[in-house]
């Protein structure tokens, strides 16, 4: 679920959230069984020998599994939040077993509030943290870390950077029908309002948000 977050309490928790992972986690390793002394089978026989003197060290031996990696990304452009909320639930949706932790703090265009997030597989938590504000002479950045088993980098690294928040198609004053359950008419008031593309205000003087800009929340209005 979204939970809201406080940077110190975050921060505490994991003070390397923001900082790139220079290893592999010590604690992902796997157990292989010992090899023989010559290295040519994994038995404690050996071309049918004699069994082969074994200590307890030896009959198991601790190693990285090598199709664990960590990638991390860093832009200096805002995101749009609901890129990114989609992204992550296709994402997760196919391949949660394969990410064991993913973090960030990130700039959301339209919010002042910096924008954390962090997942083990399945189980994501992230908010807007009230606490934590971009100060006006703070250089607004975003960055992720992903933490897994056979990541394919450039897929995460182009799925990543299609989460930045593009030129919009409507401007103030444009007229326009917004999904508000059904189609209703209504005008652009603002745009990146909270996190959201759009701030529409319907004819009937109701006001409503498109999370996106799409054809699925907000279309041009033909007269």
């Amino acid at each position: 679920g979204i939970k809201g977050f406080d940077l110190q309490r975050v921060l505490e928790f994991d003070p390397d959230l923001l900082e790139e992972p220079n290893a592999v986690d010590e604690s992902i390793i796997q157990e292989e069984e010992d090899t023989c002394e010559y290295g040519c089978c994994d038995g404690p026989k050996c071309c049918d020998e004699e069994p082969v003197k074994q200590s307890s060290m030896q009959k198991k031996k601790r190693k990285h599994d090598t199709r664990i990696s960590s990638i991390a990304f860093q832009v200096n452009e805002d995101i749009d939040v609901g890129k990114l909320n989609e992204m992550l639930g296709e994402l997760l949706g196919e391949k949660s077993k394969q990410l064991y932790r993913f973090k960030g703090v990130l700039s959301v265009k339209g919010k002042e509030e910096k924008y954390v997030l962090q997942g083990v597989h399945m189980l994501v938590t992230a908010g807007y943290m009230q606490s934590a504000r971009w100060g006006l002479n703070e250089k607004r950045q975003s960055k992720f870390v992903f933490i897994g088993v056979d990541l394919d980098h450039k897929e995460l690294s182009a799925l990543f950077e299609g989460c930045k928040a593009s030129p919009l198609r409507f401007k103030v004053g444009d007229l326009v029908m917004a999904n508000a359950g059904t189609w209703a008419k209504g005008r652009i008031m603002k745009t990146w309002n909270e996190g959201n593309p759009y701030r529409i205000k319907l004819d009937n003087g109701k006001e409503v948000w498109a999370p996106a800009d799409s054809d699925d929340y907000c279309q041009k209005r033909v007269e």
